[in-house]
């Protein structure tokens, strides 16, 4: 999703001015990589009604998406990081992917009735949901287009069923993509 470029602190030294220095041609200085930056995501949750780790997911997209990093330089005689307090720059993103979790309902049978043929897809489940379900899909979806699925137990979602939740997933990239940037003009 990052640039590493945009995470690294770069130090190139001044051009040494030593007599023995005279000698030899003009040769710049090599540009070094000094620093990195770290980025902590700390996750709180203060209701608990829909699917965590698509919420969580939402929350650190746009958190990455809004971060300003302070300019910054490698102090060679403090052996240190120095940020600017005035100059920030913000953190490019190669990529927005978008989770969206879905869980296979299946009503309960009992033993000699007929297999019953109903069983729902839901988006977006609780941990209480998926706690009934015997199917977990999750699917990942960046510009419209999926990168992964992960799909755990059962086998009610045939590949009908998957190109539906894939729709349903694209579909929901696009709604998230949209409140993202209705978010950013308005902040602008």
């Amino acid at each position: 999703m990052l640039h590493a470029s945009d995470l690294r602190i770069l130090y190139t030294p001044p051009k040494a001015t030593t007599a023995e220095d005279d000698d030899e041609p003009d040769v710049p200085p090599q540009t070094r990589i000094a620093a990195y930056w770290c980025l902590y995501i700390d996750t709180v949750f203060i209701s608990a009604d829909g699917n965590l780790f698509d919420a969580a997911w939402l929350a650190a997209l746009t958190a990455l998406q809004n971060i300003k990093i302070p300019q910054a330089r490698w102090d060679p005689d403090l052996e240190t990081v120095l940020c600017s307090e005035s100059e920030v720059s913000t953190l490019r993103l190669r990529s927005k992917p978008v989770v969206a979790s879905f869980a296979v309902f299946e009503p309960a049978r009992e033993k000699g009735l007929q297999k019953l043929q109903n069983s729902w897809v839901l988006a977006d489940p609780d941990a209480f949901e998926e706690g009934l379900c015997k199917e977990v899909i999750t699917v990942v979806c960046d510009s419209s287009k999926i990168t992964k699925i992960s799909k755990s137990g059962g086998a009610v979602v045939g590949a009908d069923e998957m190109k539906t939740i894939a729709q349903l997933a694209a579909k929901r990239w696009q709604q998230v993509m949209t409140v993202l940037d209705t978010r950013e003009k308005a902040l602008t």
